[in-house]
């Protein structure tokens, strides 16, 4: 294996460390979806603001867990988001495991 290889493999294990770090110990939920509206990834945070461990909400429709009276709000927001719109965030309200409802606000960073 070349050196440059080996640099390039080295900073590439480095950098998902630091991103396992980052979704461990950040106070925020940090998520990705997928086109399909599912949760990709999501940061241990979930399970003090949602009462969700992550694994139960990977490859779950993120949709799924946004309060009833706001979905269609949601839907639309999402819809603007993932196009050419210049709409960043949301905020609504999401269902907690445990305790129903619960406010919080979603930031997409193109």
């Amino acid at each position: 294996m070349s050196l440059k290889r080996s640099e390039d493999l080295s900073d590439l294990e480095r950098t998902k460390a630091e991103l396992k770090k980052l979704m461990d110990y950040s106070l925020d939920i940090i998520c990705t979806t997928e086109k399909k509206r599912r949760f990709l990834n999501v940061s241990a945070a979930a399970l003090k603001i949602w009462g969700y461990l992550p694994d139960e909400l990977i490859d779950k429709p993120y949709l799924d867990y946004v309060y009833p009276e706001e979905y269609d709000l949601t839907n639309k927001a999402t819809i603007e988001i993932t196009g050419e719109a210049s709409k960043t965030n949301i905020e609504n309200r999401y269902i907690h495991k445990q305790f129903g409802c619960t406010h919080y606000m979603v930031c997409e960073l193109g």
